[in-house]
């Protein structure tokens, strides 16, 4: 007891928590301010990463519809299509030269898996479809 009346006497277990306060708070306030840091830090990078994904993406799609409009062209231009669309029929040398346009357009652009020219009254042709049918496509289930 005479020690607990000296003055300046600090009970053990005030001196433990005491000094269990001069460790953890530090480690508290570092876990947090480093939790913080890094929060920031990650979500920059996501930022930026995204913002570069969806940059390569717009150019992506930028060059596909160019390459669609360019073989939309071609296709326009060529005589024997637009013989076939006007509803006249084919020859078989102009039949030929219009499914190896198809398939040159086709292997041009990875994108195009195939091509159907279809007029307005449902008559078609592809080179990777069964050859010209004679029924109307606008029958087909998959069509309407």
């Amino acid at each position: 007891m005479d020690m607990e009346k000296k003055s300046g006497y600090i009970p053990i277990t005030t001196q433990i928590f005491r000094f269990m306060l001069l460790l953890i708070v530090p480690i508290i306030i570092t876990t947090v301010f480093q939790t913080l840091v890094s929060t920031n830090q990650l979500n920059s990078l996501l930022e930026k990463e995204t913002s570069q994904i969806m940059k390569q993406v717009d150019s992506i799609l930028s060059y596909s519809k160019r390459n669609i409009e360019l073989t939309a062209e071609i296709i326009e231009q060529d005589p024997s299509i637009l013989s076939f669309l006007q509803g006249g029929t084919l020859t078989e040398e102009e039949e030929s030269h219009l499914l190896q346009l198809l398939g040159i357009l086709e292997d041009n652009d990875r994108g195009i898996t195939d091509i159907i020219i279809c007029r307005s009254d449902g008559q078609w042709i592809s080179n990777s479809l069964s050859q010209r049918s004679r029924d109307s496509l606008l029958q087909d289930n998959w069509y309407k």
